[in-house]
């Protein structure tokens, strides 16, 4: 009988898979993720930082978020792959 994964053997493939393509990013990706998702910073604050317009930070997180989607299919197609 073929191994069928569970929802949680899914889940952490994709959270590894995650935790691969960011350490890819750059420095001021990782930079700009982590303020605004792991500290909730508002938008407003992460353009000032940058000194950008808010609308140029929702298309840089676009951009990211774009990265990490194709890196990660990537990553778990070649994870599903026969040997």
């Amino acid at each position: 009988m073929d191994y069928v994964p569970t929802i949680q053997d899914e889940m952490a493939m994709r959270i590894e898979a995650l935790r691969k393509c960011q350490a890819l990013l750059d420095d001021r990706a990782k930079r700009i993720l982590k303020m605004r998702y792991e500290r909730n910073t508002p938008v407003e604050e992460i353009a000032s930082y940058l000194k950008v317009s808010r609308r140029h930070v929702y298309h840089i997180l676009g951009q990211i978020n774009s990265v990490l989607l194709r890196c990660m299919r990537r990553t778990l197609a070649e994870g599903s792959r026969p040997v």
